[in-house]
């Protein structure tokens, strides 16, 4: 199947992401059996049905392994980026009087269920859809057809994706603290721009969850 028209595949991705984000934050104001996984659920549905429907590889989501050397090297490059930022900004925030934004709640005793639940629950449906689904088709609709300037459409899909990532937080927590994911965002998004791969992003995604996390308990 042919793709469709760079237009008609931006309108898509955008149409499809305000979509979700709204259905995200009806989710999490409903009160029903399944809320639970309605967040991961809709975020893969977002992803995956799209794509199939127009006959596009999994591949183009990222689903990819890309060039091992190359995914561990930027992924070490953007963690250490991501520990200097959460370790200056928790540090600072009590000399100012505030709290650790989005801190998640202490595991207890179950470590492991938590660990894997940033991991696949948080990472895995988050990192497909804002990086794999809504760069990889903006990066594909603004691409110049004479493979000049390559880096442009690179930018615009960063800045969108991390965009729509704060903003979906925001408005599912319904707390304006949610807007501190732009950060972290756009390092994921880099990091997907430059891999093509989702290997990296959910690794350092579900990495950067608990580090925040253990780094909030101790400043709790």
């Amino acid at each position: 199947m042919k793709h469709r028209s760079a237009t008609l595949s931006l309108a898509e991705a955008l149409t499809v992401t305000i979509l979700i984000i709204g259905s995200l934050a009806l989710n999490e104001r409903v009160d029903w059996p399944g809320r639970w996984l309605g967040g991961p659920s809709l975020l893969m549905a977002g992803s995956l049905i799209p794509t199939l429907l127009r006959g596009g590889p999994l591949g183009d989501l990222g689903l990819r392994p890309g060039r091992l050397r190359q995914t561990v090297r930027l992924t070490c490059v953007a963690g250490v980026v991501l520990l200097v930022l959460g370790l200056g900004g928790v540090s600072v925030l009590p000399h100012i009087g505030m709290e650790v934004p989005l801190r998640p709640p202490e595991p207890e005793d179950k470590w492991v269920q938590w660990i894997l639940f940033q991991y696949l629950y948080a990472a895995f449906p988050e990192e497909l859809f804002f990086r794999g689904y809504l760069i990889g088709g903006i990066m594909y609709s603004l691409r110049p057809a004479t493979g000049r300037d390559v880096l442009r459409p690179q930018y615009v899909a960063v800045l969108v994706s991390a965009a729509a990532f704060a903003f979906s937080h925001t408005l599912v927590l319904g707390n304006a603290a949610g807007i501190v994911t732009l950060f972290p965002g756009l390092v994921f998004a880099w990091l997907f721009a430059r891999t093509g791969s989702l290997v990296g992003p959910i690794l350092l995604h579900g990495t950067a969850n608990v580090g925040y996390g253990l780094i909030g308990m101790g400043f709790a």
